[in-house]
């Protein structure tokens, strides 16, 4: 922080004032809490990654599940019996949301960067059933964060309802959301859940007609 000059420079035998010895330390303090930047950094200080401990800069945590879901040269539709590794999450015909990945972290007061990225497949390709669109989330502390919902959110104009329907390939998606949290535990989760679309009433043809998520990844970055 050597770039910074304190505003009161004390002298040999000048006796200490209290406000401008506040007023010195103010930068530093400032600084140290949360506001470093390339300023406080000299070129090439960090060479090796033996130099500094793990979570000196963010707190990573990262929770995974690797899935293959059919062996070479078969494609979609996916199932249970077709998996040769790892074990997707299959989606229940209830319209409830249903917990694909959860994380719990214990974090201070900070802002969370919560991102979860996946693959899906679907019970049949499309075209041979009228199948119902899927929608997934990010949820934290019990709560849906709303702006990361996938899907229109209209039934009554859109062909699959709120969900998303697709071709029935190994689709990948992204969803992330930035959110400033208290200190303390939270709990964060990737959740999905099938959605239907108006043609359907609100019913589904049958506990055959569901989603799978393969293989899915949530990512949370303490920010600060």
């Amino acid at each position: 922080m050597a770039w910074k000059y304190p505003k009161t420079r004390s002298r040999i035998a000048q006796p200490m004032d209290l406000d401008a010895l506040n007023e010195n330390f103010e930068n530093v303090v400032q600084e140290l809490q949360g506001n470093l930047n390339e300023h406080n950094w000299a070129a090439n200080a960090f060479t090796d990654a033996e130099d500094y401990a793990q979570g000196a800069v963010l707190r990573v945590r990262q929770a995974v599940s690797e899935v293959v879901p059919m062996a070479a040269g078969v494609g979609p539709p996916v199932n249970i019996g077709s998996v040769v590794s790892g074990t997707p999450y299959q989606t229940q015909p209830d319209f409830e949301w249903g917990q694909v990945v959860l994380q719990t972290v214990r974090t201070d007061a900070t802002v969370l960067w919560m991102m979860a990225s996946f693959q899906h497949s679907v019970s049949s390709p499309a075209g041979t059933i009228r199948r119902s669109g899927i929608q997934y989330a990010l949820r934290l502390d019990g709560t849906v964060l709303t702006e990361t919902i996938t899907g229109s959110g209209e039934r009554a104009t859109d062909t699959n309802g709120e969900g998303y329907d697709g071709d029935g390939t190994n689709m990948a998606f992204v969803i992330d959301a930035v959110i400033p949290v208290t200190a303390g535990p939270h709990q964060v989760e990737l959740v999905a859940r099938m959605a239907s679309g108006v043609a359907l009433n609100l019913q589904y043809l049958s506990d055959d007609d569901y989603w799978m998520i393969l293989n899915r990844e949530l990512l949370i970055v303490e920010m600060y």
